[in-house]
This record gives C-alpha cells, structure tokens and sequence, in this order.
C-alpha cells in the first residue's frame, strides 16, 4: 500500500492548461519595441525631411525670417503629405461693418517619394531585425508586434500634425495678408483623419513584409507563395533597372535645362532638388517609359468663369505632340529594364541555379496583377492636386483646381502590360537557357 501511495505521490503532475489571452500575444517587451521602432521610422524621415529644407531654402533664400519651428512645422507637414495626408490651408475674413464674411479652403496634395521610402524601408527593417533577435512565439504575436509598430508611428503622426497646426510660417499668413481692416485669420496644417488612412495602411503593409519571414507559411499554400516570390523578384529587378535608368535621364536632362536657361544660385537650387527628388523621377520616368501620357489640368468654376466651367489641360508623353528627347531616352530605359532581367535569368539557369521550370507561361497573369497594384499605388498616392475655393456671406462661390499627373486606367494598363512582357522573355529566356 505504501508502494502504490508512494507512487500515486512521485506520479508526474498534469501539465498546466496554457492561457491564451491579449497578455500572452501583447507583452511588455512587445509595447517598448514598437514605440521605439515607430517613433524611430517617423523620426528618421521628419529629420531628413528638415535637413533637407535647410538646405534648399538656405540656397533659394540668403535672408529669410523664421526659426526651428517653422523647419520643424514644414518638415512634419512634408512627412505627412508623402505619406498620402494632404494639407489644408484655411484663411477667412469678416467685415463687420459691412456684414460681410469670405473664407478661402485650400488643399494640397503633394508627395517627396525620398521620404515615403525611407520610412517605410525603416519600418521593414526595424521589424524584421526585432523578428531575427526576438522571434514571435506564433502568428498572432508576429502580426500584433507588426501592427502595433504601424500604429505607435501613425499616432506619432497625428500627434505632430495636431501640434504643428499654426497660423503662418516665416512670417507669412497664406493669403489676404494683404486686406486692411476687419479680422483677418488663417489655419494651416495636416488633416488629421486622413492620418488613418495612407500612413496607418502604408506603414501597416511594411511592418507585415518585415515580419513575413517569422510567419510560418501554410502547407498548402507553400508553391504558390514560391511562385509569387518568383514573380515579385522579377518584377522588382525590372522596375528597378527602368527606374535607375528613368531617373538618371530625367535628372541630366533637367541639370542641363536648368544650366542652359537660368544661372547661379537657382541652377545650384535645381540640381538640388532634382537630387532629392530623384525617387520621383524614377517613378514618373518609369510610367513614361511605359508610354503613359501625363496631363497637367487647369479648372475654374464660379460666376467669373464665362459658361461656369472654364478647363485647360495640357499633356506630355511619347505620342503626344510635345515629344522633348528624354522621352525617348525613358523609352530606351524601358526596354532595358524589360530585356536586362530576362538575359541574367538565362545565365542563372546555365548556372544552376535556376530551373527550367521556375517561370512558366501560365505565370504570367501575376506580373499583370503585380504591374496594375504598383501604378495604383503610383498614382493614387503620387499624384499632384492643388485646389482653392472661396465663399462668401453673397452666396458666391469661386473655385480653381489644377492637377497634375498620369491617366490612372492608362498607367495601370501600360506597366501591367510591360511587366507582363519582362515576365514573358524571363519566361522564354529560362525554357531556352534550360533546353
């Protein structure tokens, strides 16, 4: 009896049932990393941002009125605005006198790709170093810890966009600065509710590609990720040749232009600027060389404007009347960009290290997919728009807009196009190589 007591007592002790809970996916250490990795990102490209603006308003202007939070204000609304947060400028006057009251609502959208890629780059990194030294015990605490860096940067933003809401910069109150009498008030600053909108799901997209190598994959689903990694590998080389050669033609051919037609201090500010803003040139430069027609629209409306709607749009592309010849050039840089990748695929296979079979013919429908959701992102993000209306306590009603950028449904059309023909020669380049 003692023996069986004895063994009843040294029987091992069931294992604890484990708690599954918001305490075991979100930990302290979690909440730490995440407000460091997000406040670090914005941080970054907020820094960038003001460097940056030192030195083209210091080179555009020698004498200028303005301290560090005029930078700083400018530097967080050019943050926000490349991450897709347009900036809203409200002026209004009254004349109690005359009981007569105008307000004046302008818009602006405008994107510096430089910075929406060096936050994002940051975000990816910085997660995915957090996931190689700290891995995610699962697949919950890999998408919370993702998701919450997204989150501590984009509430860093909305933050800063709420404390950065001023009246003027250097001095200037954005409009009727001129009109004497009366009250006179001006606001400026970034939308906040559109914080939850670009910011949140760019970021949100970035941190989840920073942690995708910790998400365990399903079985199932394991080749067709293989085919996609395949894919969006070749699709980025072609993107990234044309890009590069894209970028530096437009670069030279603007320093050139800028040498040619002005001189001194404003030839140093455009190349300058043309430096810093050579992301976009790659991007814009790409679409070109795709064929993409970009147009620049001009619309009134109001009681001024003759029939209510006056409209002038002007364009630029490879088959439009305006042709200058870096168009060609962006061309030729497309070809390469398509024809490049398919050549190093073909030596990769005489290598080994490809197979024969790694792209087939039936494959193409991804790089389509692929080319469509790029020149979305491109241009929804991207595009330029400017508009300004004014009303009064008459009941008039005055607005002018003006846009510029690529036809949305003919730049989606054309990269998708041209991805799917780079995957096509990568396609028969491969079979070629492995026959």
């Amino acid at each position: 009896m003692d023996i069986i007591g004895d063994a009843d007592e040294q029987e091992p002790a069931r294992p604890e049932r484990e708690v599954i809970g918001w305490r075991a996916v979100v930990r302290p250490a979690d909440l730490l990393h995440s407000l460091l990795d997000g406040l670090v990102a914005l941080g970054a490209a907020i820094a960038l941002a003001a460097v940056s603006l030192v030195i083209v308003l210091y080179v555009a202007i020698s004498h200028f009125h303005g301290g560090p939070g005029d930078f700083f204000a400018l530097a967080v609304w050019l943050t926000g605005a490349s991450l897709g947060v347009p900036l809203r400028s409200v002026v209004s006057f009254s004349e109690p006198s005359e009981h007569y009251k105008a307000v004046t609502v302008t818009d602006l959208r405008v994107i510096a790709w430089l910075l929406t890629v060096v936050m994002l780059v940051l975000v990816f990194r910085l997660v995915r170093r957090r996931e190689r030294a700290r891995p995610s015990a699962g697949l919950a605490q890999s998408v919370v810890r993702a998701l919450l860096t997204a989150l501590v940067a984009t509430l860093g933003l909305l933050v800063l966009a709420l404390v950065t809401t001023r009246a003027s910069v250097f001095g200037y109150p954005f409009g009727l600065e001129s009109i004497t009498g009366g009250h006179v008030g001006s606001r400026i600053g970034l939308e906040p509710g559109f914080v939850f909108v670009g910011p949140l799901l760019l970021t949100a997209v970035a941190a989840l590609a920073g942690a995708a190598p910790a998400i365990p994959p399903p079985r199932r689903r394991t080749d067709e990720l293989a085919r996609w990694s395949l894919v969006l590998r070749q699709t980025w080389r072609q993107l990234l040749i044309t890009g590069v050669l894209a970028g530096t033609a437009l670069l030279v051919y603007g320093s050139v232009e800028a040498v040619q037609h002005t001189g001194g201090r404003f030839t140093v500010l455009v190349v300058i600027g043309l430096v810093l803003m050579l992301p976009n040139l790659a991007i814009y430069g790409t679409l070109g060389g795709f064929g993409t027609t970009f147009y620049v629209t001009q619309r009134a409306t109001g009681p001024g404007s003759g029939s209510g709607l006056d409209r002038v749009s002007r364009s630029i592309g490879i088959f439009d009347s305006f042709r200058p010849w870096v168009v060609w050039l962006l061309l030729a840089a497309a070809v390469v960009g398509t024809l490049l990748p398919a050549l190093r695929a073909r030596r990769a296979v005489r290598a080994g290290r490809l197979g024969g079979a790694d792209y087939p013919l039936s494959g193409v429908w991804r790089a389509a997919l692929a080319g469509l959701l790029a020149a979305l992102a491109w241009v929804l993000l991207g595009a330029f728009s400017y508009s300004t209306s004014a009303s009064g306590t008459l009941g008039h009603l005055t607005s002018l807009s003006e846009s510029a950028g690529p036809s949305l449904l003919a730049a989606a059309g054309l990269t998708a196009a041209w991805l799917s023909l780079g995957y096509l020669a990568t396609s028969i380049a491969v079979a070629s190589g492995g026959a």
